[in-house]
């Protein structure tokens, strides 16, 4: 049953980085237009 516990870590990966893209995306679109400029030149 190793190959059990290998899936259930890769669906933990992929649940935060799907939780990590919500996130940014979430503060984007909470961004104004000025802090977004900024940000694209960093």
């Amino acid at each position: 049953m190793q190959a059990t516990g290998e899936i259930i870590r890769m669906m933990n990966y992929v649940d935060d980085i799907a939780a990590t893209l919500r996130r940014i995306s979430a503060n984007v679109t909470s961004m104004t237009p000025e802090e977004r400029k900024r940000e694209k030149t960093h």
